[in-house]
């Protein structure tokens, strides 16, 4: 039995002391997350990019089949060119802004991440593609053949 698609859920952290209420409403979002995707199959994780150094968050990501982002704090607005002071502004999680995104909105790994698609049952048919997706954006897909 082949192993099933493994999933990363990303989110800032395990604890905000600053405000527990909102934390316990994250950690059942979270939970909802990890449940919806094992019930679809998967192998979910859950990182805490605050608690795990850069490069490693970027190693779990390009190991992964697919990468949720969970929502938190407001996006640090100097990432995109904002004003670090606006109405209802809160607080912010720049640290964990810069590893999950650049300040252009993208994600924050300087590599391509690629994933193979294909069919169940076409084992050495010329049915599966790889895409290709560039830090910047831009994808690519090549045609092989069914494993």
């Amino acid at each position: 039995m082949p192993n099933p698609p493994h999933a990363v859920v990303l989110h800032i952290r395990s604890s905000r002391p600053h405000d527990p209420a909102f934390q316990a409403e994250l950690d059942m979002l979270n939970a909802a997350a990890l449940d919806a995707l094992e019930a679809e199959g998967f192998e979910a994780q859950l990182v805490a990019v605050t608690e795990v150094p850069e490069q490693e968050v970027h190693a779990i990501a390009r190991a992964a089949d697919v990468v949720l982002v969970m929502g938190g704090e407001d996006v640090e607005p100097t990432l995109y060119g904002g004003l670090a002071e606006y109405p209802g502004s809160g607080m912010h999680e720049p640290e964990a802004d810069r590893v999950t995104f650049d300040g252009r909105g993208r994600r924050g790994d300087p590599q391509d991440f690629a994933f193979d698609l294909q069919a169940k049952d076409c084992e050495g048919r010329p049915y599966k593609r790889t895409i290709s997706v560039s830090p910047t954006g831009q994808i690519s897909t090549a045609k092989g053949v069914c494993e």
